[in-house]
Order: C-alpha cells, then sequence, then structure tokens
C-alpha cells in the first residue's frame, strides 16, 4: 500500500508536471507565434515564397496591422459591409429574396459608443474576411482562365462560414430555413479634404463588389 506521504509526493509530483507541461505548451506556442509573425513582417524569403499560405491564413484577419498609429494615413473609402438571404418559409416552402442587410451600421454604432467594445474586433474580423474575398474576386475577374489555389478556397470557405454567422443572426430558424446566402461591400470614394468645403462635392464615387451565391454548410442549413 502506498502511504500518505508518498501519496502527497505524488501529487505533488503529477502537479509540477502538470505545470511544467502547462508552461511548456505556453511556450512553444508563443514561439511559433511570433516566428510566423517575424516572416510575415520579413521581406520576400525561401519560406514566404514558397508557402505564403501558411503564414497569411495565420495573420489575417486577427493579426494584421499596419503603421497608421505611427504614421497616420487617412481612409481613401468608407466601406458598408451586405448580405441578402434566400429563405424558404417553412409555412408555404416559396423562396423569398431578403433585401440587402446592413451588418457595418450596427457595429460602427457600438464602438463609437465604446471604443473598447468587443465590436472592434467584430469589425476588424467582418472587414478582414470581406477584404480577402475581394481581393480574391478581383484576381479571379483579371485572368479568364483562373485556377483556384488552396489559399483561395481557404479564403471562400472562411468568407462562407462569415456569412453564414451573420445570417443566423438576421432571421428566424424556426420560420424560414436558410436556402443561400452572398454577401456586397459598399465602397465609397473620400474626397480630398479640400474638395470636401463644397457642397457640390461632399461624397464620393460609389461602386459595389458582390459575391457569388453560397449554400449554407451541411451542418448549419436550418
Amino acid at each position: 500500500m502506498i502511504s500518505d506521504s508518498n501519496r502527497v509526493h505524488l501529487k505533488k509530483k503529477r502537479k509540477r508536471l502538470l505545470s511544467l507541461a502547462a508552461v511548456t505548451t505556453a511556450l512553444v506556442a508563443l514561439t511559433v507565434h511570433y516566428l510566423i509573425i517575424v516572416l510575415h513582417l520579413l521581406p520576400l524569403n525561401a519560406i514566404t515564397i514558397l508557402h505564403p499560405q501558411p503564414v497569411e491564413s495565420y495573420i489575417d484577419p486577427f493579426f494584421g496591422q499596419n503603421w497608421h498609429m505611427f504614421a497616420p494615413d487617412p481612409p481613401l473609402v468608407n466601406k458598408t459591409f451586405l448580405i441578402q438571404m434566400s429563405v424558404r418559409p417553412r409555412v408555404d416552402g416559396k423562396d423569398r429574396l431578403t433585401e440587402w442587410l446592413d451588418v457595418t451600421t450596427p457595429v460602427l454604432t457600438k464602438m463609437s459608443s465604446n471604443p473598447f467594445s468587443p465590436a472592434v474586433t467584430r469589425y476588424r474580423t467582418i472587414d478582414g474576411i470581406f477584404g480577402r474575398y475581394t481581393n480574391f474576386l478581383v484576381r479571379r475577374t483579371a485572368q479568364p482562365n483562373y485556377k483556384y489555389s488552396v489559399y483561395d478556397l481557404h479564403v471562400i470557405r472562411v468568407f462562407n462560414g462569415l456569412l453564414v454567422a451573420l445570417a443566423a443572426e438576421l432571421y428566424n430558424p424556426k420560420e424560414y430555413r436558410l436556402i443561400a446566402i452572398r454577401g456586397r461591400v459598399i465602397l465609397e470614394d473620400i474626397p480630398p479634404f479640400s474638395e470636401l468645403q463644397s457642397t457640390t462635392n461632399a461624397s464620393g464615387d460609389l461602386r459595389a463588389i458582390t459575391s457569388d451565391w453560397f449554400p449554407p454548410e451541411p451542418g448549419d442549413e436550418r
């Protein structure tokens, strides 16, 4: 039989091992994190040229950063993010299209009232994912025989997941079934400050970029 003193010793040893394992795991995770950050910030090198997707997929949209804090650069456009859904009422079963629903203004309203609210992270996430998908659409449009890369498929999958998550907040699954969903970003050019003095140039040009229609993932279908 194990004596009480040995049992206490074993418990202390087990706690030390668990603490050591936790610290080691945290150090390894931090090391990997900062290594990827360094690879992202350094000029192009063999790793980032041969394997750009893992680095970019980890950095954006959560860890992307710029130098605006140290060298402010006024934004060039105002962005408004919209989603539209095709839903099927569970009563009559006839598919219907919703209007374009604004998912930006409610978040910006919360940010203006509290700059430290979770809405800041939410907006950055939406902005980052929409931005990556928009860049993909531009690349695809510019090349008639565009070939999808692994990174493109990752961008599409993440964007689709974002649309499904946003849609879940805007319709009642007890009354409707989500059939398909798409997104749109409205870009409004911000005129130079000198032109803002004239009431005739108070707003800039508008343009829109619309995504493909996406069916919800099988696990997210309602």
